[in-house]
């Protein structure tokens, strides 16, 4: 489905309480390197966005996982004390 048909559909659903919530695993594509796979998800991603939707993407889970582990070798964690 083209990013421009997807967006259409979505801008036809009726007005929501809260937004649209999507988790956008990253893409499976054929004869495309993995870069250009990623850039294809963010940039659908993006484009959802901008449409209203709430997008989650594996590379804002993976950034997300990354600081709290952070946090965690740092000391940082919410501990009981």
């Amino acid at each position: 489905m083209r990013t421009s048909a997807l967006l259409l559909l979505l801008s036809s659903l009726p007005a929501l309480a809260e937004p649209l919530k999507l988790a956008a695993p990253d893409l499976s594509v054929m004869d495309l390197s993995a870069e250009r796979s990623a850039f294809y998800t963010e940039a659908l991603a993006s484009s959802l966005t901008r449409a209203g939707v709430r997008v989650t993407t594996a590379k804002a889970i993976a950034q997300l996982l990354g600081v709290e582990r952070q946090k965690q070798m740092l000391g940082c964690g919410g501990g009981d004390s």
